[in-house]
C-alpha cells in the first residue's frame, strides 16, 4: 500500500535480495507507470552483474550503489535521490545504509538513525516531486540471538514485518515468507518459494494451507459448540456421589425426626 513500511528479515543465504529485486521487478513491469529504486549498500556493481547472469531483466532497474560515492556524501546524494519521488524503494540493507552514512559524514549513530527515518517518513508523507506516497521494503539485518537491529521508532512506524527462512533447517530445499506483524493483512499464514525457475511462489501450497487452516477452526468450533450443548443436556444431573450423599442426609433427618 502508499506510503507503507515493510521490514524484511531472514537467516544469511535465504533469499531476501533475490526474492524482493524479483518484487520491485514484476512491480514495474505490471504497471510501467510506477517508479521503483533499489537502494544497495552491500552489493556493488560487479555484485550486480553476477546476478545479471541469471536474471537479467534485472538490468533495467534503477539502482543507487552507495559504494560509488563513497568519496562523495552519500547523505546528500540520498536526500536528492529520494527527492525525485518513487512509488516504491528497496533498501538493501538498513544497517548498511546507516553505517555507510555514518562513516562518511562523521555523524553518531543516534544521529544517523533519526535523519534516515525522517527521511522515510517524509516521502510516506509525499514530500517529494512527484508529490506520490513512497512505500519501503527494507531489509534489516538480525542479531545473533534472532531479532532485527532498529530502535524503537522503527518498529513504531513499520507496517508490516516480513520472515523469510528455511523449513526444517538452515540450506534445506524448502524456504518460506511470513508476516510475524502485518496491519494491512494476514499473519502467520506461509508463503513458500524457491528459485528452479526464477522465482516461483507455490500459490496451490498456499491455498490448500489455507483450506486446511478454515477446516481446523470449523471442526474446532464445532467441537466447541457441541461441548456446550452437552453441558446443557447434562449439566444439571446429579452425580451418585451427590444423589448418594442427598440419601445419607435424608436419612439421618428421618432418624432424628423419629
Amino acid at each position: 500500500m502508499p506510503g507503507s513500511n515493510i521490514m524484511a528479515a531472514g537467516a544469511p543465504g535465504v533469499g531476501k535480495t533475490t526474492v524482493l529485486l524479483e518484487l520491485l521487478h514484476k512491480v514495474h513491469a505490471t504497471n510501467p507507470e510506477k517508479k521503483v529504486l533499489f537502494i544497495s549498500a552491500e552489493m556493488n556493481q560487479l555484485d550486480m552483474a553476477r546476478y545479471l547472469k541469471r536474471f537479467p531483466h534485472w538490468g533495467q532497474l534503477p539502482i543507487l550503489f552507495l559504494s560509488d560515492y563513497t568519496d562523495q556524501n552519500p547523505q546528500a546524494i540520498i536526500e536528492s535521490t529520494l527527492k525525485q519521488g518513487w512509488d516504491l524503494v528497496l533498501t538493501d540493507s538498513y544497517t548498511e545504509v546507516n553505517d555507510t552514512v555514518k562513516e562518511e559524514c562523521n555523524l553518531t549513530r543516534s544521529k544517523t538513525e533519526k535523519w534516515f527515518l525522517d527521511l522515510m517518513i517524509a516521502q510516506n508523507q509525499g514530500k517529494n516531486k512527484r508529490k506520490v506516497y513512497t512505500t519501503f521494503v527494507t531489509i534489516l539485518q538480525l542479531s545473533k540471538g534472532g531479532t532485527f537491529v532498529g530502535s524503537n521508532k522503527l518498529k513504531h512506524m513499520t507496517t508490516a514485518m516480513m520472515e523469510l527462512n528455511w523449513k526444517g533447517g538452515e540450506n534445506s530445499a524448502q524456504r518460506y515468507m511470513e508476516f510475524s506483524k502485518n496491519r494491512l493483512g494476514q499473519v502467520g499464514q506461509k508463503m513458500f518459494f524457491n528459485f528452479e525457475n526464477g522465482v516461483t511462489f507455490d500459490q496451490a501450497r498456499y491455498q490448500r494451507d489455507l483450506l486446511n487452516e478454515s477446516m481446523l477452526a470449523e471442526e474446532r468450533q464445532k467441537l466447541e459448540n457441541e461441548e456446550g450443548a452437552f453441558d446443557a443436556l447434562f449439566g444439571e444431573l446429579k452425580t451418585e456421589a451427590q444423589l448418594a450423599e442427598e440419601e445419607a442426609i435424608a436419612d439421618i433427618n428421618a432418624q432424628v425426626e423419629a
